[in-house]
């Protein structure tokens, strides 16, 4: 794993931000008693959770995020990843408790993560599932912001996280529009800046300070009371990025969201060598990588990585 400080540098992630995706959903996690779940009856599990929860209380909404489903048979999943639209911890927790008295929960496993143990014997396999609800109020942004690519049909060669980290750099190249940077005494050094980043909750505008009280910081302070929702509807998040030509089937994978930005991109070419630079320079090129990808799969117009 990266450091803080290793991460966050040119990325749209503070470190809050970073520790949460540390500990989000595309990391199985032992939070519970559980062993890893073939993949193939994953899906008849999250049936079961959903029936559930839907003869407790017909009105919760909650849907399968991550890789139910579409991981290869022979494969496994670390834990069922599931969004659902309770947002108190405490609420989630009784609701769970009551239709599931004997199984354990873990009540804190991040700020908006409760885990459970689940039993299962399905189709000759037997074992303790981990569940991690994701409390959202917004469950059509959880769905498409942690979907996961179908591995089973060869949809990606890489998993989810990987269209999440281009998606950053995308996201972040976008030109600001009537912001102008602040710069130190030396002209050159940036002070303050408006910044585009796509995170857990949405697409924000985000003021980054870089301003220290021994001099410029390497990493900027993020204020919360400058950071402004631009969007959280999936539709107009790809509409933000690539204009009326965008199709939210762009976000189904890393490669086609590659494709999409060098065929559907509206902004400066300055702008998208930007992109491409940070993708490359942030992730591909990272010493450990969150997700090891091939340089040959994202080929650039702008950017040249041979010269690095």
């Amino acid at each position: 794993m990266r450091s803080l400080i290793e991460f966050c540098k040119g990325s749209s992630l503070s470190i809050k931000e970073y520790i949460n995706e540390q500990l989000n959903i595309y990391e199985g996690g032992n939070a519970v008693t559980a062993n890893p779940i073939p993949a193939f009856i994953t899906p008849l599990i999250y049936q079961d959770i959903e029936e559930s929860i839907k003869k407790y209380n017909n009105k919760i909404k909650i849907v399968p995020l991550g890789s139910i489903g579409k991981k290869k048979d022979d494969d496994f999943n670390g834990d069922l990843d599931v969004a659902i639209d309770i947002t108190d911890r405490d609420q989630l927790v009784s609701m769970l408790e009551e239709i599931w008295p004997d199984n354990e929960i873990n009540k804190f496993v991040t700020p908006s993560i409760v885990s459970m143990s689940y039993p299962y014997n399905k189709e000759g396999k037997s074992g303790n599932a981990q569940v991690d609800f994701m409390m959202t109020k917004n469950i059509d942004w959880a769905k498409f912001r942690y979907s996961s690519p179908d591995l089973k049909n060869g949809e990606s060669k890489y998993k989810a996280a990987a269209k999440v980290l281009l998606m950053r750099c995308i996201i972040a190249a976008i030109p600001v529009k009537d912001a102008k940077d602040e710069y130190f005494e030396d002209g050159t050094t940036v002070k303050k800046k408006w910044k585009y980043t796509f995170n857990t909750e949405g697409v924000f505008k985000q003021l980054l300070d870089y301003t220290g009280k021994k001099g410029p910081l390497k990493n900027p302070k993020r204020p919360k009371e400058f950071q402004e929702l631009v969007t959280n509807d999936p539709e107009n998040v790809m509409k933000f990025a690539f204009g009326d030509k965008a199709d939210i089937k762009d976000f189904n994978s890393v490669e086609a969201l590659w494709k999409a930005l060098h065929t559907k991109w509206q902004y400066s070419k300055e702008a998208l060598g930007n992109a491409e630079k940070s993708f490359y320079e942030d992730y591909i090129f990272d010493k450990n990588p969150e997700v090891k990808m091939d340089p040959k799969d994202f080929p650039c117009e702008i950017y040249k990585p041979e010269e690095i």
